[in-house]
């Protein structure tokens, strides 16, 4: 078995220190350093080294600086709460590293292919089918989903609306249009002008991570899904998957729960999809044997 690379031990720590990270950095300047520590050794050395611009939040001169800094933060909790809430496949399984490999050619293919950390794709080893992302390049994957699939085209299908909703900074956004509460939106002010600077961070990015945490959970405004789906379908047609993959997983999911995900989705989230597809005339690429064999692997892996 190859060497871990450092991305797979930064990822693993992260699942291994979420829990930990989710209960410390209410009051910790620093919620990053949980992560370098659970490294430890050289590696953690490393990568403490090279957050070191995240860990001096209050240096940022600009919001366009700060502004990605802040994102990933709030997507870090999220994900820490997540994570908390139930068990992943280990990076370094067959599964999970096929869904990364997938999912960063997918990254690749966005118009953000590398956030401000990178993306980060998780497995959840979990029954239900679902999958959702998080601000800042998380994206989470349940084993209920690969299973619910049918090929490589409709896990990228799947991988695509989630890098989208990353890509077009659905989570932030999804603040923004929850800031008529009065404490989120000064929160967001702060951020915006920089006043954060010397407040606790835990008291500044909890309530956001909060709202964050709902839309996650629910589903973002069908304005977002609909974004999504669409930057899906672009996405694949540039990489040569069958953009009318997703097509069939809407239909069959559906069929399987009733409903498109959530109360977010729009109500003919089907037909909106596929009458965008057909006026954007996307080709339909052939079959390619080796996706075909790559995932039926994975599949046989699956616990």
């Amino acid at each position: 078995m190859s060497k871990p690379s450092l991305h797979c031990l930064i990822a693993a720590a992260l699942f291994a220190a979420a829990a930990l990270a989710l209960a410390q950095d209410a009051s910790a300047q620093n919620p990053l350093s949980a992560i370098g520590n659970a490294i430890g050794g050289r590696g953690g050395q490393i990568f403490n080294q090279t957050t070191g611009a995240a860990q001096k939040l209050g240096e940022a001169s600009s919001v366009s600086q700060a502004g990605p800094r802040y994102e990933y933060l709030v997507g870090y909790r999220v994900a820490a709460r997540l994570l908390g809430n139930g068990k992943t496949l280990p990076v370094d399984s067959p599964v999970a590293k096929y869904v990364d490999q997938v999912g960063q050619t997918v990254a690749l293919g966005s118009g953000l292919p590398y956030p401000y950390r990178g993306f980060y794709f998780v497995v959840l080893d979990n029954p239900t089918v679902n999958a959702f992302a998080t601000p800042g390049g998380f994206v989470f994957v349940t084993t209920g989903m690969i299973k619910f699939l049918r090929n490589e085209d409709e896990l990228a299908a799947i991988l695509g609306h989630e890098v989208g909703h990353v890509e077009l900074h659905h989570g932030m956004r999804a603040i923004q249009e929850g800031a008529q509460n009065k404490a989120v939106g000064g929160l967001l002010q702060d951020l915006a002008s920089d006043t954060s600077v010397g407040k606790d961070l835990g008291q500044v990015l909890g309530p956001l991570s909060d709202e964050v945490y709902k839309s996650v959970a629910n589903g973002y405004s069908s304005d977002l899904e609909a974004e999504a789906d669409a930057r899906s379908a672009e996405i694949c047609a540039k990489l040569g998957y069958d953009p009318s993959a997703l097509l069939g997983v809407l239909e069959r999911f559906r069929a399987y729960k009733g409903n498109y995900g959530g109360a977010g989705y729009p109500e003919q989230r089907a037909q909106i999809y596929a009458g965008k597809i057909q006026q954007a005339q996307y080709p339909i690429p052939a079959p390619v044997p080796d996706r075909v064999g790559r995932f039926a692997d994975a599949l046989s892996r699956l616990p």
